[in-house]
């Protein structure tokens, strides 16, 4: 089992300052969280609409995708509550 991360005490690094044999596979690992992103959205936006169509789905009701352990699950929340945008953050100066 996973240890739990409140036990974890995570220190943030300063990837600017990464050895420059380790800076391009930062870079590689970004890219592709991007693209994985990408992929999700469009795996998810076609799921969704099959399940619209198939009247699976009542519109009233989003879909939440769960990709744990390599298995794809899905759950019904009900659009009124669904995920609220983050709190913005105070950026100094605007």
């Amino acid at each position: 089992m996973a240890k739990p991360t409140s036990d974890l005490n995570f220190i943030s690094v300063d990837v600017e300052q990464l050895p420059s044999s380790v800076k391009p596979l930062w870079a590689k690992l970004k890219k592709a969280e991007g693209e994985l992103k990408n992929a999700r959205d469009d795996f998810e936006g076609a799921f969704t609409t099959i399940a619209r169509k198939a009247e699976q789905l009542p519109e009233n009701l989003i879909l939440r995708f769960g990709y744990r352990f390599g298995g794809l699950a899905v759950a019904t929340v009900d659009q009124s509550e669904a995920r609220k945008p983050a709190k913005p953050k105070f950026v100094l100066g605007k």
